[in-house]
């Protein structure tokens, strides 16, 4: 039971931690693929890459909050952008970067996706999109893999100037493995079949709304259990 209700609680460092973990020089590979009792917060990637100045290879396994979690979950996704952002800096010896995102498209085709990208402009980021496009060009770089399910944009394969014609950006760049959603991050769908074979929902109670389900700690949170 408190694995159920501890699927949408991700540990984090404390901000008290400061300078950040001792520095590890001798680690070149980091693996964290296995789903635990607790999932982590993805801003732990920019604490452990600072403490990690020689790792060549790094594997992260993360657990989105459901759907009905909306803004939690577009906070765990922003987390994983920050992080990568923040950690570009310390990967010059980088060559190898897999993320496993545990996470499944809508089966209703009929259903909003919803939008991860805050701000309408006339041509909106993706910044998630956009901070793996840079680490997939570090100069070192050789093998990114986007395991599971993954919402991303055209951000990640466009360099930033789409009337540009070079063509080395990615001059190290081997592998390329991506398990791409049927969605955008703007909330759209990138292919859709027939509407009328879709699923009332998706398996993740989509059609209520949050106060319509009990929180895990109220006094009806059997409801939700």
């Amino acid at each position: 039971m408190w694995m159920i209700r501890n699927r949408s609680k991700h540990i984090n460092f404390d901000a008290s931690l400061g300078d950040g973990l001792a520095h590890v020089p001798a680690v070149s590979r980091f693996r964290h693929c296995e789903e635990g009792i607790r999932n982590l917060n993805p801003a732990v990637i920019s604490v452990c890459t600072a403490a990690l100045p020689n790792v060549e290879a790094m594997a992260w396994f993360f657990v989105p909050p459901p759907r009905r979690l909306w803004e939690l979950r577009k906070s765990i996704r922003s987390s994983l952008a920050d992080a990568l952002f923040a950690s570009e800096a310390f990967l010059s010896q980088l060559t190898t970067l897999t993320i496993i995102w545990q996470n499944s498209d809508p089966s209703n085709e009929q259903f909003d996706p919803r939008s991860y990208i805050d701000t309408p402009t006339p041509s909106p980021k993706d910044r998630l999109s956009i901070a793996l496009r840079h680490i997939s060009q570090l100069p070192s770089f050789h093998h990114l893999k986007l395991l599971d399910c993954h919402t991303i944009s055209e951000e990640l394969f466009q360099t930033p100037d789409k009337s540009s014609s070079n063509l080395g950006t990615w001059l190290s760049l081997q592998t390329f493995e991506v398990h791409m959603a049927l969605t955008t991050p703007g909330g759209l769908w990138y292919i859709t079949g027939d509407p009328g074979d879709g699923v009332i929902t998706d398996g993740e109670r989509d059609d209520l709304t949050d106060e319509e389900i009990s929180v895990f700690d109220s006094a009806d949170s059997d409801t939700s259990d």
